[in-house]
């Protein structure tokens, strides 16, 4: 899991620093690839990866992320047969504003549901940084309906 490689150097997965090429002939030598900087670096990982295995289950933030993922990729492709279902998250903008809020993420999903249709649900089931945020804070309330919503509830628990 190197993110990139600099020349005859890699990158540390952790920090993104340069990985220096003692540690890089090592590691290929041992039939590996280098993957961090420092022996802190592998420690850290090791003990999140060991928490992770005694608790048994994620971090909630991530399992949080999937379920916010599964609604928004049923929204999707429910967006796919009937694009008007872009206008009631437009609506709840539009509301939520009108009650006062003001919030940067408005004007994002705005500028977003300007966009086409094809767009609209290109950016919903992405899995970029900016979606993830976004999806926290969604405006398509309304359009899945309460079995659909359960359905989904209960496959991410």
């Amino acid at each position: 899991m190197i993110s990139e490689t600099i020349g005859q150097h890699f990158r540390c997965a952790h920090c993104g620093g340069e990985i220096p090429a003692q540690r890089v002939a090592a590691a290929l030598t041992r039939g590996r690839s280098p993957r961090f900087c420092s022996d802190a670096h592998r420690a850290a990982e090791h003990n999140a990866r060991s928490y992770l295995r005694r608790r048994g289950r994620d971090n909630p933030h991530v399992s949080v992320d999937r379920r916010s993922m599964a609604y928004h990729r049923l929204v999707a492709a429910k967006i796919e047969s009937d694009p008007t279902l872009v206008v009631r998250a437009r609506d709840n903008i539009a509301r939520w504003r009108s009650m006062g809020q003001q919030e940067t993420y408005l004007e994002e999903w705005s500028r977003i549901l300007s966009r086409d249709t094809r767009e609209i649900v290109r950016f919903l089931r992405s899995s970029g940084q900016r979606a993830t945020r976004l999806r926290q804070s969604s405006p398509f309330t309304g359009v899945l309906s309460d079995e659909e919503r359960t359905a989904i509830l209960r496959a991410h628990r």
